[in-house]
């Protein structure tokens, strides 16, 4: 399991507002249930707590953004035998989209929003594709800003993750 730390203990979480679900989500061949903020398995038992956004899966893996015990976001996946694989620690993981064998979120590590992108099987470090370097400058975008999905989650379109952002549609390549 590889684990990339994306920010200090102590950082300041990008929003203390809880997902708040309910329905099912398919992992292989078991129907788990999502009861507000957690995702259970078919016995009861509590997979996820806590949950930060909505979680994904596309029948093969399921990932979802939660906290630690000591309070750092945190971005899991999941095969079909629940073995976990933890792609992310920190900076509040968020509107998650998966394309095939790669995870593609929002996360903000440094006080910006950056789009990030991983295998989820935690094979290779995360990689950030947007405003890398910049300089987080309260109450301003610094040059350069890459305004983050607005009310609606990325997409992969080919080489291209894309989404609608405040500022109208973007996109970046991931490949």
């Amino acid at each position: 399991m590889l684990l990339v730390l994306l920010a200090l203990a102590g950082a300041a979480p990008e929003s203390d507002v809880r997902y708040s679900g309910s329905g099912t989500v398919q992992l292989g061949s078991q129907t788990l249930r999502m009861d507000q903020q957690s995702i259970r398995l078919p016995t009861g038992e509590v997979l996820v707590d806590g949950l930060f956004g909505p979680p994904v899966s596309d029948g093969k893996t399921l990932c979802a953004a939660d906290e630690t015990s000591n309070g750092l976001g945190r971005l899991r996946c999941w095969d079909q035998s629940l073995h976990p694989t933890t792609l992310a620690t920190g900076g509040r993981p968020g509107r998650l989209a998966l394309g095939g064998e790669w995870l593609a979120w929002v996360a903000s590590p440094t006080g910006l929003p950056q789009i990030f992108v991983a295998p989820i099987n935690g094979s290779q470090a995360a990689r950030v594709l947007t405003n890398v370097d910049l300089v987080y400058i309260p109450g301003q975008a610094p040059a350069g800003f890459v305004a983050p999905p607005l009310r609606q989650t990325l997409r992969f379109d080919g080489d291209y993750l894309r989404w609608e952002s405040a500022e109208g549609p973007k996109s970046v390549r991931w490949r």
